[in-house]
């Protein structure tokens, strides 16, 4: 059919215009027929494409892809091991533990010997802890006896040495405590003004232990 339309197209092409009226009486029938033809074949295209027209309109629409809404979240990466996170979860674990046991712990007495530069920690007059101090240097005093604690100060600085850190505080008598001390080097020999020097981890869990039995609970015992 589109082949019958293009040579149509080239006859229709080929006619040129008349020269005379008995050639332009041939022309006009000529183009009568030729336009007849056209007019036939218009309507035989016409017929073609109604025969082969699909049976069933074609549908236009697109259907969308089912999305499944089963979303497996992403793997979290683990954080890494550090020594920070070690000790900060070993802190946890230790605090945990003598919040847990100090409940039961009753009366709580921290006896520090001179002559030996160590403490014992008793509970109902069980030993439960034993730890290097530094009590006076030579030319000043621990004085010795027994007391209960008064109050405490966690992150202490000295008013009478220059703003020295006494961190875990736990004041027995006047300006006399046992706490914390940097100076770890020394503990274990005579090295303080007066107060108990303790490594500040031993002064941390003592220090937690007295808020735990509460001050009236724990003593402090100095004896040579």
């Amino acid at each position: 059919m589109k082949s019958k339309l293009a040579l149509f197209a080239i006859a229709t092409s080929l006619i040129v215009a008349p020269a005379s009226v008995q050639a332009a009486q041939k022309y006009n029938e000529r183009w009568q027929k030729v336009e007849e033809y056209r007019k036939e074949l218009v309507e035989k295209h016409r017929s073609w494409v109604a025969s082969n027209a699909p049976s069933q309109p074609v549908s236009t629409s697109v259907s969308a892809a089912p999305v499944s809404t089963d979303i497996k979240p992403q793997a979290t990466q683990p954080k890494p091991v550090t020594l920070a996170s070690i000790s900060k979860k070993k802190r946890k674990l230790t605090s945990s533990r003598i919040g847990s046991t100090a409940r039961h712990l009753g009366r709580v007495e921290a006896r520090v010997d001179l002559s030996e530069q160590r403490m014992r920690v008793y509970a109902n007059g069980r030993l439960k802890y034993v730890w290097k101090v530094s009590t006076a240097r030579a030319g000043k005093v621990t004085p010795t006896g027994t007391w209960t604690a008064k109050w405490l100060s966690k992150n202490h600085r000295s008013s009478r040495y220059n703003g020295a850190p006494m961190p875990y505080s736990i004041f027995y008598s006047g300006n006399f405590a046992v706490h914390g001390t940097p100076h770890v080097k020394r503990l274990g020999s005579p090295a303080s003004a007066g107060c108990v020097r303790l490594h500040t981890d031993n002064a941390r869990i003592l220090f937690r232990l007295a808020q735990n039995v509460g001050l009236r609970n724990l003593k402090v015992r100095v004896v040579r």
